[in-house]
């Protein structure tokens, strides 16, 4: 048994198909095909149940994946501590959302430029739900998004607190007070789509006061719903953090509400069996985001 024919079984499982553990780990079916019939010859037993179309586990198949998963993160966090970081090499995807990209992203890619001149970064900026089910899917390799996140072998950093205000433009001269969702609920509301952790947030902060129906205009870009907004359009809820030159410009303004909104926990998260190079990463995004830590 050894740690490429361990990991391949491990794609296998939790991917549920040779052909997808097979684009994750940029190998032929055929390949991945061999190296689990040579690990199950090694270790005298089925891994995985062929009377059924999916790759489903045998339960010595579900034990070694315990004991798998195991061994590759002990080898991760080893590689992760002794090696020289100036001769790691190869490639990393990260999945992040829009109000990582607006704000500190640049500091963490100039940080790891530094740190890791070897090795190759790849960004996929998208709405929550997307970027989730590229982590889930093995599309890439750490998520910087929303949280909370949970999932079967899994690790997750928390990188700090993102507060979140309703804000609109001056020229909609809304009234000078505390507004309610019923106030609000008579204006357009500018979010993202459904498919971002924001029109979860909005949805939940109406269904509160009870004023479940609201009216939306939906894009998919944060700059979008930030231009629409202070096009008078609407009112739209955004972190100040990432609009302090459009409210200093007096191009929009925070509306005050009488229902207070929590604060959104953004986390880093990755596999624990994938790259080693990813608990690197999380590190340093923790030591790059501007977002509020927790007390």
């Amino acid at each position: 048994m050894n740690l490429k024919s361990l990991e391949t079984f491990i794609w296998c499982a939790r991917l549920g198909s040779f052909s997808a553990a097979a684009l994750k780990l940029n190998a032929t079916q055929p390949t991945v095909s061999m190296r689990i019939k040579n690990l199950e010859a090694t270790l005298g037993i089925d891994l995985f149940d062929r009377t059924h179309k999916s790759n489903k586990l045998t339960p010595k198949g579900r034990e070694l994946l315990q004991y798998g998963e195991s061994i590759i993160k002990l080898v991760d966090e080893a590689t992760s501590r002794v090696a020289n970081t100036s001769h790691v090499s190869g490639h990393v995807k990260l999945g992040v959302t829009e109000t990582v990209a607006m704000t500190w992203l640049p500091d963490l890619v100039r940080q790891l430029d530094t740190n890791f001149p070897r090795l190759r970064v790849e960004l996929e900026v998208g709405l929550t739900n997307v970027v989730w089910s590229q982590l889930l899917s093995g599309e890439i390799d750490l998520a910087l998004l929303p949280g909370p996140v949970r999932g079967v072998g899994l690790v997750s950093h928390s990188l700090g607190l993102v507060d979140y205000k309703w804000m609109a433009s001056p020229k909609l001269e809304l009234p000078d007070r505390d507004l309610t969702p019923a106030d609000l609920k008579s204006q357009s509301i500018i979010t993202l789509s459904a498919h971002s952790n924001l029109h979860n947030v909005i949805s939940d902060w109406f269904k509160q006061s009870g004023a479940d129906h609201w009216r939306a205009t939906v894009c998919n870009s944060l700059s979008a719903v930030s231009s629409l907004t202070i096009a008078e359009l609407g009112v739209s809820l955004m972190p100040p953090e990432i609009f302090q030159d459009q409210l200093l410009a007096n191009k929009l303004k925070v509306v005050e509400t009488n229902l207070p909104l929590n604060p959104i926990e953004f986390v880093s998260c990755y596999p624990a069996t994938g790259q080693p190079i990813a608990a690197q990463i999380a590190l340093a995004a923790q030591s790059c985001s501007t977002f509020r830590r927790l007390n």
